[in-house]
C-alpha cells in the first residue's frame, strides 16, 4: 500500500511538471557579440599561434 502511494505521488508530480508551459525565446539568450578573433597558426610547427602568450 505504501509503495503504491509513493508511486502515485511520483507519477502525479512528474505530470504536473510536464504540464508547465515553456516560457521565453531561446534566441534571446544567445550572445553573438563580441565575435572572437581568428587565430592564425605559426609559420612553422614550432611557432606559437597568434593568440598565444609567450611566458619565457
Amino acid at each position: 500500500m505504501k509503495r503504491a502511494l509513493i508511486f502515485a505521488i511520483i507519477i502525479l508530480t512528474s505530470l504536473a511538471g510536464e504540464a508547465q508551459e515553456r516560457r521565453g525565446d531561446p534566441a534571446l539568450t544567445e550572445i553573438w557579440s563580441p565575435v572572437p578573433a581568428i587565430v592564425v597558426p605559426g609559420k612553422t610547427s614550432s611557432d606559437a599561434p597568434s593568440d598565444a602568450l609567450v611566458l619565457f
